[in-house]
């Protein structure tokens, strides 16, 4: 079945792609800002994984932008979601960015609501 399910890219809307880049860290950064993330891919496995553990997938707007093969290479998780991408005609990338757009919303409310991103993790089950 590798063969049959393409790679993809990996991507967010334009809104949720900007947030999560503000939360890449850089030497031009104050210590105590919510900048917990070394890379925009970090950052983009992170909203992954948010997504994927509450099994929540949004899809993408036509406004997107891609996080980039050096940032995120979607055949890194073909083991977790290679069969739903077949069996819905759809590519690793499509269905990542899915999952990752609905774990950047999460982390984006969390922010919104003065939390530090990564306590997030604490009020998960």
């Amino acid at each position: 079945m590798t063969e049959l399910v393409k790679a993809g890219v990996a991507e967010l809307s334009i809104e949720l792609h900007n947030f999560i880049s503000s939360l890449v860290f850089n030497n031009n950064n104050k210590l105590d800002s919510d900048q917990p993330f070394e890379t925009i891919g970090n950052a983009f496995r992170f909203a992954f994984a948010l997504g994927f553990q509450s099994d929540s997938r949004v899809s993408l707007s036509s406004k997107r932008k891609d996080i980039g093969v050096r940032g995120f290479r979607p055949e890194e998780f073909r083991i977790l979601i290679e069969d739903m991408a077949f069996s819905e005609g759809l590519s690793l990338g499509a269905v990542i960015s899915e999952y990752a757009e609905s774990g950047a919303i999460q982390m984006k409310n969390f922010f919104d609501n003065g939390k530090d991103i990564l306590r997030l993790l604490d009020e998960k089950p």
